[in-house]
């Protein structure tokens, strides 16, 4: 990954709410995303994201100074109950706690639930969906107190109207006013409105980076986007119409159910959630 103090000042990134990251397949997004985690060798040049020691909330903002949540491509979810793997280890605020379920679509999912959010998640979250794991997980980094959000590629997994909907009410939504949010993802169709600043990843180094607003007008964002197929019409119909057969299938699987109505309420149960795997005994 090749980063030049010239294309992209790392240390600005904290005056940017939105900053979607695209391009091709094996460009290296995930690779710019570790090495500002520090997960990646530095051959040369150095790497300036903010770290903060404190674990005190902030009063004024509501969040701890420096923190970080990072949201992988691929879940990373306990074996527990869904509340336990979105609050992970932080206070239970019911109010802010239902407004991460509202705003990652996950109240139509513990409709379907015998115990709602109290139902156990078994290892590596095998008894959910690839859309619900990567909704359970992106939805532990907003309830989170950390200042810095990192995302890699959350829209993959879900359908066209879920991702829109997670855009809009979680990734813009009110519980990540004031949070530094970077977004890696194919759709930067969909972050371009609302984006202070984007970066395009081609071969391993930066090809372009700036406002929303001056890469449109060069002409160079048009460009890269047609190349990188992120433009074309007819695939964005034919990924469409495969989401939907594929929407169609889970929705006959009663254990899966899509997120079409997201303001849903989630059902009430009284009953104590049941353990997948018991705790040994001995005599």
């Amino acid at each position: 990954m090749k980063l030049q103090s010239d294309e992209l000042n790392v240390d600005d990134l904290t005056h940017h709410v939105c900053f979607p990251i695209g391009g091709s397949t094996g460009s290296g997004k995930t690779s710019l995303v570790m090495a500002l985690l520090r997960e990646m060798d530095l051959i040369s040049g150095s790497v300036n994201f903010p770290r903060g020691s404190s674990k005190i909330v902030n009063p004024v903002t509501g969040y701890i100074p420096g923190t970080i949540a990072y949201v992988s491509q691929y879940p990373w979810l306990q074996q527990a109950s869904i509340r336990d793997n979105i609050l992970f280890g932080s206070p239970f605020e019911a109010g802010r706690y239902q407004q991460v379920l509202e705003a990652c679509a996950l109240l139509p999912d513990l409709e379907v639930f015998e115990h709602g959010d109290l139902t156990e998640i078994g290892e590596k979250g095998i008894t959910l969906s690839g859309g619900q794991k990567q909704r359970v997980a992106l939805g532990r980094a907003i309830y989170s107190r950390a200042q810095h959000l990192l995302f890699d590629d959350c829209l993959s997994a879900v359908d066209a109207h879920t991702a829109r909907h997670l855009f809009e009410n979680c990734l813009m939504g009110p519980l990540v006013a004031g949070r530094t949010r970077i977004l890696v993802t194919h759709h930067v169709r969909l972050c371009l409105r609302d984006a202070t600043y984007v970066a395009l990843v081609k071969d391993g180094a930066l090809a372009l980076t700036g406002s929303p607003v001056k890469l449109i007008r060069s002409g160079l964002l048009s460009e890269i986007l047609e190349r990188n197929g992120m433009m074309e019409e007819d695939k964005e119909a034919s990924s469409s119409s495969t989401l939907a057969t594929e929407h169609s299938a889970l929705s006959k699987d009663p254990s899966v159910r899509s997120c079409d109505s997201p303001k849903a309420k989630p059902s009430k149960s009284s009953k104590k959630s049941r353990k997948l795997i018991d705790e040994e005994g001995k005599q």
